[in-house]
């Protein structure tokens, strides 16, 4: 016979899953004589107990599912600012929100800084120089020759990032994370 543990899951054992009932013995297969009508009966409570049991898993998946995503998904929360270090213990901080009064002690494990990151406006290309008129500048053909020339044999820049040091130390707490 296949497993017939019940599973919490499912509520059933992996035979009725597959098989769609109640295992029996050999001895009850042998003796038992079906009519017409109890393999109608038969057939609908099957459909019914079939459709309970997979109403059953997807209602057990979907809450695993939620708490794999609240423990995976956990989002930080902050700023807050370290007040001091805590005096319970030597790994923990006293923080606390930059607009609030309450005090919390975190373990150090659940802090990472905070960084500010400013929104830059893209740089725009210098447009070609004018003269007062209103047109382009106007120069010598050899000019304009060993100008093309240098701008082919300059290899082009890779932007840098901007680095602007912290004003603050902000700290940012896991969600779930007050010692």
């Amino acid at each position: 016979m296949y497993n017939t543990a019940v599973h919490t899951s499912t509520g059933v054992s992996p035979y009725e899953l597959v098989f769609k009932e109640h295992p029996r013995s050999k001895f009850e297969l042998i003796t038992e004589k079906i009519s017409p009508a109890t393999v109608r009966e038969k057939m609908e409570r099957l459909r019914e107990t079939v459709s309970e049991v997979f109403q059953k898993a997807q209602e057990s998946d979907d809450k695993l599912a939620e708490k794999r995503r609240e423990r995976y998904n956990n989002r930080w929360t902050g700023p807050y600012v370290v007040v001091k270090p805590s005096s319970v213990t030597k790994t923990s901080y006293v923080v606390r929100r930059n607009n609030g009064t309450k005090e919390e002690i975190v373990h150090y494990n659940y802090l990472k800084p905070y960084q500010i990151r400013p929104v830059k406006k893209p740089k725009s290309r210098n447009p070609p120089k004018k003269n007062g008129v209103g047109h382009p500048a106007l120069g010598t053909s050899e000019d304009s020759e060993s100008d093309s020339r240098e701008e082919e044999m300059q290899p082009e820049r890779s932007p840098e990032r901007i680095r602007i040091p912290p004003e603050k130390i902000h700290i940012i707490l896991l969600k779930g994370g007050v010692v």
